[in-house]
């Protein structure tokens, strides 16, 4: 999950588009718990902006 928060939270410039598969990886570790309730906010945070 920290990876794929990176790649989504890099600002305007770096930020970028995740794959279908590394989308499929975010929403299982939330799902499951995997991501800790910060990750999982920072996510939904970072792809509200």
């Amino acid at each position: 999950m920290i990876q794929l928060l990176k790649e989504v939270a890099r600002g305007k410039r770096g930020a970028r588009d995740l794959t279908y598969d590394e989308a499929v990886l975010a929403a299982e570790a939330i799902l499951t718990q995997e991501a800790t309730p910060a990750q999982t906010g920072a996510f939904f945070y970072r792809g509200a902006h």
